[in-house]
């Protein structure tokens, strides 16, 4: 249905109807829940698939499956505010953090995220952590789904 970095338009919203056909760009499914940021905001929303919030802009996306050619895309529509960080997680998702809030992330893992984004890459949290890709190695051998033993 939806792909990572989809550009799509939101519709249909009755609770935040000023924000009907605005444009917003795909990042997840969780559940029931997809997973969309609005340019210039500062989080990620999440919107119930069954009630159809979401369409897929035709005259905005390409057909690629390179992540550089997609954000390329991303960004002539969609604008991350300056506060935001994306982050692909231990999960696989993408997660969008904000340098105001109080993460446990060190201005290294900000500053490569702020670098990754500019040159239109994701940054992987994994790859500043070796021992959690040898254990997600591990689990993948093992059939373990390791997003529930994160869970909890």
């Amino acid at each position: 249905m939806f792909r990572e970095f989809d550009i799509c338009r939101l519709q249909n919203l009755v609770n935040f109807n000023q924000l009907n056909n605005t444009l917003c760009v795909y990042l997840y499914k969780n559940n029931l829940n997809h997973f969309i940021y609005v340019s210039n905001e500062k989080s990620i929303r999440s919107l119930n698939i069954s009630s159809n919030f979401i369409e897929y802009d035709n005259s905005r996306n390409i057909n690629s499956n390179c992540t550089f050619e997609l954000i390329d895309n991303v960004k002539k529509y969609i604008k991350l505010h300056h506060s935001l960080h994306i982050i692909r997680m231990y999960d696989d998702n993408i997660s969008i953090f904000n340098s105001s809030d109080n993460y446990n992330l060190s201005q290294f893992i900000l500053n490569n995220c702020d670098t990754f984004w500019d040159n239109n890459k994701i940054y992987n949290i994994i790859n500043d952590n070796p021992l959690a890709k040898i254990i997600l190695e591990e689990a993948d051998n093992l059939n373990i789904d390791i997003t529930q033993l994160l869970a909890k």
